[in-house]
């Protein structure tokens, strides 16, 4: 009884250091942990940090360049009404005129340009060259549309190389951005039907088989 009572203090002394032990390893392995986890995640929060505000960068970017896009495309939907008043005082207006035009102004509702609209003021400018090539106030406006045109194209071809590039066409869909179609009609002078037009194939692709 006695070496037995002799042995128990020991035992639960081995069993007091080994706890003591085991708990010293734990704690050093959270320090561990969490010294190597604070830093992975000070990354992790920086770098989400700064793909949300180059992305937010991205889409600003694009947005303002759309809301000027779509200014220099009002100006020139506003200067088509002022093109509309003075066909008013045409003399000799043919009713095909009158067609196109309330085709055009029912378009031009619309907030964008499309194939539509081009295409009824490619009959519109046909017919006034055949029949209004002599007034000079029509001739006059038709450089203000022209200069409208170019104005509005310029925009769009800038803000459609931004949208295209890499990585601003991926940021670009998310925020539901889209390609913006050119208005390829030049007033005064003789254009190729657009709906034809559209139909062509692209340089790239002429001379190859593509069956």
């Amino acid at each position: 009884m006695n070496a037995s009572a002799a042995a128990s203090p020991n035992v639960g002394c081995y069993f007091n250091n080994a706890t003591s032990s085991n708990q010293k390893k734990l704690t050093i392995k959270k320090r561990q942990l969490k010294a190597f986890a604070i830093p992975i995640l000070s990354v992790a929060i920086i770098t989400f940090i700064l793909i949300f505000s180059y992305q937010r960068s991205i889409s600003d970017n694009l947005g303002q360049q759309q809301k000027h896009v779509m200014d220099l495309w009002n100006t020139f939907k506003s200067d088509l009404t002022t093109r509309d008043s003075l066909l008013t005082d045409l003399t000799s207006r043919p009713d095909s005129l009158n067609y196109w035009l309330t085709k055009s102004i029912q378009e031009r509702r619309k907030e964008e340009n499309d194939l539509d609209l081009t295409f009824y003021e490619y009959k519109i400018n046909e017919l006034l060259i055949t029949h209004a090539s002599s007034q000079k106030q029509i001739l006059k406006f038709n450089t203000t549309l022209n200069n409208d045109i170019s104005k509005y194209n310029a925009m769009t071809l800038e803000y459609d190389k931004d949208f295209s590039s890499f990585p601003n066409f991926i940021v670009a869909k998310r925020h539901n951005f889209h390609r913006i179609k050119y208005f390829e009609i030049i007033y005064g002078n003789e254009n190729k039907d657009p709906i034809e037009r559209s139909k062509a194939l692209p340089e790239w692709a002429k001379g190859i088989d593509t069956n």
